[in-house]
């Protein structure tokens, strides 16, 4: 993982644990438990801009990591809590069609 991410803030993952297992707390008195053991985040060159969650792995871009000071906001918390959710639904949506792949 690079130091810095293509605005040139330093790339602080730890600085996020504190909101990701907000998002959880709050999606499990939700929806229920989480139906993997580990779910691990993992940052990968900001070249790849788009997130990705597959069952117990959320891929996020490098950006989303760095610290320009001001600790979270609402889009990188929108961005993490919306591939977060697909640990709760979308991957385990069984489809029908290949016209319902939109629900994955």
């Amino acid at each position: 993982m690079p130091a810095l991410s293509i605005d040139g803030y330093p790339i602080e993952p730890s600085t996020y644990i504190p909101v990701i297992e907000a998002m959880c707390d709050d999606y499990e008195e939700r929806f229920g438990p989480v139906a993997f053991d580990t779910v691990r985040f993992v940052g990968v060159h900001e070249d790849f801009n788009n997130g990705y969650s597959t069952p117990g792995l959320v891929l996020v871009p490098n950006y989303i990591w760095d610290d320009d000071g001001t600790g979270s906001f609402i889009q990188r918390d929108f961005y993490l809590a919306h591939e977060l959710s697909h640990q709760w639904w979308g991957n385990d949506v069984i489809i029908d069609a290949s016209r319902d792949w939109w629900l994955i």
